[in-house]
């Protein structure tokens, strides 16, 4: 049973002989557990939680004295789940879940404290996007409070069903787990950042028709949006790519020394001595989503945020058919 911040196994648990009959873990070593058992990757577990590498483990690895057994062995394939960790899962998942509707219980019944909203942005997404969106959610609920996260694309969804946050921001998704929903933000140019000494720097635009001369960069984690490979498609074109880095001043420096050219959000900040310029016709555009829990509470976070996002879009038709009139 759940008593404030632990968990008795006990009343969950069969446990065999080595187990101590009465165990306390902590919420936060339940969702630790909860994220490598998804995982098998100390790294990307860790990430998801939004917590150090050593400090994670220090948390696993206290699980482990606590239930008396190992719960992962490590090998060259990563971590794997053992038979005592495959045994509690469906126990710690049970307890996790009612921590979280505890959690959304008590925040009903002090439905006027301050209500903590927990929004993760993937790369390349700009704080920027969020001004309107927080502007409606601080008019609509003045007792929210919003903090945003940096996470990366392998774990900002993943972040998003552990419950570590509340919403993830990110470009468009190929794919997303079933407990996901993806709702249409906003639209974002994508434009060339190329170094100011290029030739090309005077000119407004980059002639489509020139393309094919460029060789590209990409930063891992930012995977080039169908709208580009469709535009190169439609000329007979295919992205050149010759570099890939998860160091995005790596790559600017090598675009300063005109060595490539990188795709960028119109609302990145890019060093000194680098320019971005559009592609001819303003053809390059992404969608900017918001992922939200596919169940979502009635006066949590994520409801807030769902109603927020409703009457910016609302707001967004009323102005396009009041200019469509005048």
């Amino acid at each position: 049973m759940l008593v404030g911040a632990a968990l008795t196994t006990a009343s969950y648990l069969h446990a065999p002989r080595f187990i101590h009959v009465e165990t306390t873990l902590t919420l936060s070593q339940i969702r630790y557990f909860l994220s490598l058992s998804e995982t098998l990757n100390f790294t990307r577990a860790a990430a998801a939680c939004n917590v150090t590498q050593p400090a994670f483990t220090r948390a696993i690895r206290g699980l482990e004295e606590e239930l008396g057994g190992r719960l992962f062995s490590r090998d060259n394939r990563g971590a794997q789940m053992t038979d005592l960790g495959r045994l509690i899962l469906p126990a710690l998942r049970r307890a996790h879940e009612a921590a979280r509707e505890a959690k959304r219980l008590s925040s009903e019944f002090n439905g006027t404290q301050a209500l903590t909203c927990r929004i993760a942005l993937a790369p390349s997404v700009s704080t920027s996007l969020l001004v309107n969106l927080i502007g409606e959610l601080t008019k609509r609920t003045p007792h929210i409070r919003v903090e945003t996260l940096d996470s990366s694309t392998d774990t900002c969804s993943r972040s998003l069903s552990l419950g570590n946050v509340d919403a993830v921001l990110t470009g468009e998704m190929d794919v997303l787990p079933d407990d996901v929903t993806a709702h249409m933000l906003t639209r974002e140019r994508l434009l060339v950042l190329l170094s100011a000494a290029h030739s090309w720097a005077h000119i407004d635009h980059i002639p489509v028709s020139r393309l094919n001369e460029l060789l590209w960069l990409v930063q891992d984690g930012i995977a080039l949006p169908k709208t580009v490979l469709r535009l190169f498609a439609n000329f007979g074109l295919w992205p050149k790519v010759i570099h890939r880095s998860t160091n995005g001043r790596q790559l600017e420096q090598m675009i300063s020394a005109g060595l490539a050219f990188m795709l960028v959000p119109e609302h990145s900040l890019p060093r000194s001595g680098l320019l971005m310029r559009p592609i001819e016709g303003d053809s390059l555009w992404r969608n900017i989503q918001l992922l939200l829990p596919h169940n979502v509470h009635r006066r949590s976070p994520a409801d807030a945020i769902v109603q927020a996002v409703r009457h910016l879009h609302r707001s967004h038709r009323e102005d396009v058919a009041e200019r469509a009139i005048g």
